[in-house]
């Protein structure tokens, strides 16, 4: 049966390792959650209104020229 116990950070000599890895944890899991909702809504809105078949010329333009936009700055 595995403990997890890994013992004492060498970076951070006091603080032990579980306790590194569980104050990491809400950043890990939270931070690509949040990003994933916040990407998801509108893009399968604008998806959906671009693939409806009584959709405006401007929403399939408009949608086509955001598929062209930078997601981030270049580096």
């Amino acid at each position: 049966m595995p403990s997890f116990d890994v013992g004492v950070s060498l970076a951070n000599s006091p603080e032990r390792v579980l306790d590194a890895i569980v104050g990491g944890l809400p950043w890990t899991l939270g931070l690509p959650g949040f990003a994933t909702a916040v990407s998801l809504a509108p893009g399968t809105l604008l998806g959906g209104r671009m693939g409806w078949p009584r959709a405006s010329n401007a929403w399939r333009v408009g949608g086509r020229a955001c598929c062209f936009c930078p997601r981030s700055p270049p580096s």
